[in-house]
């Protein structure tokens, strides 16, 4: 259940970049996605929940963008890109592992 808070927390900030908000910074927001999908990955096969190092400071400075982020954004708007989340959800538009 945490999990889900960090992953919704890092694409919730990645509608808010798509939006216009602290847009310069969507590539960390990628490689925080990136680093917490590794980890999905690896739990997956190895029954064991980590991040590596690389994951671990790229999530941690997404944090640091959410906060300057909800900061700055408007209720509606963070209404809006909670919104994109839960539709690309709904979507199944969602991180997948490579075939």
């Amino acid at each position: 259940e945490a999990w889900s808070c960090v992953v919704c927390a890092l694409n919730v900030g990645m509608a808010l970049c798509e939006n216009g908000i602290g847009a310069e910074y969507e590539p960390d927001l990628v490689r925080a996605l990136d680093g917490a999908f590794r980890a999905k990955v690896r739990s997956a096969k190895s029954g064991t929940f980590r991040l590596d190092g690389e994951a671990m400071r790229d999530i941690e400075l997404a944090f640091h963008l959410h906060d300057a982020q909800l900061r700055l954004a408007t209720r509606a708007e963070v209404t809006v890109a909670m919104q994109t989340v839960h539709a690309r959800i709904d979507s199944g538009i969602v991180y997948r592992e490579a075939a």
